[in-house]
């Protein structure tokens, strides 16, 4: 390694390490000159303070590079997706089918192998793709354990097989013909094209999805949009028939917001066979009930110190991931400091005009025990070399760690703080 003065040395005997970037030795001093070819003078030494302080800098950075390294890599599988590149791009990417979880098109040729390459060289992965991998292993994992979330993703995906489906043409709507947009506002009755095989839309994987879905939202009292089903044989002194399906979001005489956002009094409840369940207004006008939603608005409700509003909002987190255990437990750990109230749609790296205001922490849930904390101001995330408000990360990773939290150790041009949750 290339050795310098001090800036301003009349003798020049002594060999320092100067940090990568900058005109600063390791030492704190002035860098100057280099002094490479004094190494073989006598009495050439080199500076302690400069050799321990590269070390330790080298180890850490080591350190970083490799679990940098595994976490691409492994996130990936976790994921069931693949890395590839983009275009002319130089940021390697996750894959799923056709497209990156960024939303990029992926052209025919992948070039999984230099993606891969360039993870293991330290090139970290799109943010927003990685975002995305770390939600779809996380449901990956969930559906390896909980019934309710495996029927979910089975029926994400029947959904995303039927949305193929339509776009390739292997389906038709009788309603609209040719000309149908597909829009989910609109009444669609689908039904194979000529030249596919006959079979229903809604075979036996996707009815066993719903009906999974729906009796487990059932029991635990969680049912969000279908209906929770008739009343089960027993041997009872007589039967009772409810005058609606019980369960129903929407029942005669309430108030419903339609998907022309105009509130309405529900007259009653049409199924037809095959069709989604249409809410039939006054006036007469039939609206998908997919597509409604109750006009009074709940009150809100604190979940273990997390409180989720129903505007769409939550503190120190998004509201996607509010309910986190990991989440709950990072936000237990950081009481008393600002927390940032955010949406779904909250874009930390180009926040709109009406989020500049938003100031704090934001907890996001990795794999496994492992959370990401980053900082905002002006709604944007910040980097820990930041002069004005760089130290908040400090502030941060100094609280998880007071609270038993094991952190990892960050750069300088870090942008969160990673943390696993204590056992």
């Amino acid at each position: 390694m290339r050795t310098y003065a001090v800036r301003g040395a009349t003798r020049k005997m002594t060999g320092h390490y100067r940090r990568p970037g900058t005109r600063e030795l390791f030492c704190g001093r002035p860098a100057g000159a280099p002094n490479d070819d004094a190494r073989q003078l006598p009495g050439f030494r080199l500076c302690a303070l400069c050799v321990k302080a590269e070390a330790a800098d080298r180890a850490t950075a080591e350190h970083t590079l490799a679990a940098h390294t595994l976490d691409g890599l492994a996130l990936a599988d976790r994921a069931g997706v693949t890395l590839a590149m983009v275009g002319r791009g130089k940021l390697p990417h996750y894959a799923y089918g056709d497209n990156t979880l960024c939303g990029r098109p992926v052209d025919g040729a992948r070039r999984t192998e230099q993606a891969a390459k360039l993870v293991r060289d330290g090139i970290a992965v799109c943010a927003r793709c990685t975002s995305a991998a770390d939600a779809r292993a996380y449901a990956r994992r969930l559906a390896t354990t909980a019934p309710l979330a495996r029927a979910a993703v089975a029926l994400a995906a029947t959904v995303e097989q039927a949305d193929t489906d339509r776009a390739t043409g292997r389906v038709r709507c009788t309603v609209h013909g040719d000309q149908c947009d597909h829009n989910p506002r609109r009444r669609h009755i689908y039904r194979p094209a000529a030249d596919q095989d006959p079979t229903p839309i809604e075979d036996a994987e996707a009815m066993l999805a719903v009906q999974l879905v729906t009796e487990a939202e059932a029991t635990d009292g969680t049912w969000r949009g279908g209906w929770i089903g008739e009343q089960p044989d027993a041997d009872t002194l007589f039967t009772i028939e409810p005058a609606t399906e019980q369960g129903a979001l929407f029942t005669p005489g309430s108030r419903v917001v339609c998907a022309d956002g105009r509130e309405r009094t529900v007259e009653r409840i049409v199924e037809r066979p095959g069709e989604p369940a249409c809410v039939v207004v006054e006036g007469g006008a039939e609206w998908i009930a997919d597509n409604c939603r109750p006009a009074t608005t709940p009150a809100r409700r604190v979940i273990e110190g997390v409180v989720v509003e129903h505007n769409g909002t939550a503190t120190g987190s998004t509201p996607a991931t509010a309910t986190h255990p990991n989440v709950i437990a990072a936000r237990a750990a950081l009481d008393g400091l600002a927390a940032a109230t955010l949406t779904d749609h909250h874009d930390v790296t180009d926040p709109t005009d009406n989020e500049l205001d938003v100031r704090g922490y934001m907890v996001d849930p990795r794999e496994g025990d492992r959370v990401a904390v980053y900082w905002l101001e002006a709604g944007r995330i910040i980097r820990r070399d930041d002069p004005a408000h760089g130290p908040a990360l400090d502030c941060l990773a100094d609280r998880l760690t007071r609270r038993g939290w094991t952190v990892e150790p960050m750069l300088k041009s870090s942008k969160c703080v990673f943390a696993h949750r204590p056992q």
